[in-house]
C-alpha cells in the first residue's frame, strides 16, 4: 500500500502511557495494562495531523452503514479479528482489528494496512475492491463493530522533526522517572498465568516496535535541511523487532509447557529506558528542549 509523507506523520510522535483496558477491548480477559491508544486518541491524532474530520464512534450490528454510504466516504472500522476472513486470526484468536472502507459509486474499497507474521500465516497491507454484496458477506460473521466516519477538513497541522523528537523524549524520560515502566512490567511479571501474560506481552512489544519503526520511517521522509539523522531511530526499531521475536518465541514455549528463557522483561525494560537517548542522537544539532 502506497504511503505519502502526510500519512507517515501519524508516526511522528509516540508515547509510553499504559492504561487500564476497558472491558470491550479486553479480548483475552486478562485485565493486563496496554500501551495501545484508545480509539478516541487515535482518531484525534489523525484529525490533528492529517486534517480529518470524524464522526463519533458508533456501534453497529449490520454492515449497511458501510455499503449504503455515499460515494467517496471513508469509514474506520474496528471489529473482532476472529470473525474477519482476510486476517490470519480468523477463527483462531480474538483481537480488536481496524481497517478502512471507502465507498465508490458501485463498489467499496477495503484497505487493511496490518503487517504481522502469526502462527496462522502472514498479514500484509492489502486493498480489495468489493461489490456491496461481497463486503456484506465478508462481514457476515461479525456480531457488531465500531464505525467512525472520516472526511478531509483541512491541511492538518504537520509537526517538525525537532518538536516531534522532543515530545517523544520528554514522555519517555518521564515514564522512567515516575514509575510507569516499572509498574507496567511488574503487572506482567506477577500475572499468575505465565502463558497468557506472554501472549498479551507479545502483542504489546509488537505495538511498541511498530511505533518506533513508524517514527523512523517518518524521520526518513524529513527534508535534508531538518538536521535529523534517522539511523539511530532505525537501529532502535530493529532492536525492538528483535525483542518482539524473542517475546513471541518465549510465548510459544510457554504455550507448549516448555521452559521459558528468562530475561524478556529485562530486555524490554532496557529498551524503554534507553529509547530517549537513542532518539536524542537523531538530532544532528540537538536543540535545548531535548537536552
Amino acid at each position: 500500500m502506497h504511503r505519502t509523507r502526510r500519512e507517515h506523520e501519524l508516526g511522528a510522535v509516540f508515547t509510553f502511557r499504559p492504561r487500564t483496558v476497558v472491558p470491550e477491548d479486553d479480548q483475552d480477559r486478562t485485565g493486563l495494562p496496554t500501551i495501545e491508544p484508545t480509539l478516541a486518541d487515535r482518531v484525534a491524532t489523525a484529525g490533528r495531523g492529517l486534517g480529518l474530520r470524524h464522526t463519533a464512534p458508533q456501534r453497529v450490528s449490520i454492515p449497511d452503514r458501510l455499503t449504503d454510504a455515499p460515494a467517496d466516504v471513508w469509514h474506520l472500522v474496528i471489529a473482532d479479528a476472529f470473525h474477519l476472513p482476510w486476517v490470519p486470526y480468523y477463527q483462531h484468536k480474538h483481537a480488536g482489528h481496524s481497517f478502512v472502507v471507502r465507498t465508490t459509486d458501485h463498489s467499496a474499497e477495503l484497505l487493511d494496512a496490518y503487517t504481522n507474521d502469526t502462527p496462522w500465516g502472514a498479514a500484509r497491507p492489502s486493498v480489495w475492491t468489493l461489490t456491496p454484496a461481497a463486503l456484506r458477506a465478508a462481514l457476515d460473521d461479525v456480531d457488531s463493530f465500531t464505525v467512525v466516519g472520516l472526511t478531509r477538513s483541512s491541511a492538518g497541522m504537520p509537526i517538525g522533526p525537532a518538536k516531534a523528537l522532543a515530545t517523544t523524549v520528554c514522555d519517555l524520560t518521564s515514564a522512567a522517572d515516575d514509575g510507569r515502566i516499572d509498574s507496567y512490567l511488574d503487572a506482567y511479571a506477577r500475572y499468575p498465568d505465565h502463558a497468557a501474560a506472554l501472549s498479551r506481552l507479545t502483542t504489546e512489544v509488537w505495538l511498541m516496535a511498530r511505533q518506533r519503526m513508524a517514527q523512523a520511517r517518518w524521520l526518513a521522509t524529513a527534508d535534508a535541511t531538518s538536521g535529523t539523522d534517522d539511523r539511530p531511530a532505525y537501529e532502535g526499531a530493529d532492536q525492538w523487532l528483535e525483542t518482539a521475536e524473542a517475546t513471541y518465541l518465549a510465548m510459544r514455549r510457554a504455550q507448549r509447557d516448555r521452559p521459558v528463557p528468562g530475561g524478556v522483561l529485562d530486555r524490554i525494560a532496557h529498551l524503554l529506558r534507553t529509547d530517549g537517548s537513542r532518539l536524542k542522537a537523531c538530532l544532528q544539532e540537538t536543540p535545548a528542549v531535548v537536552r
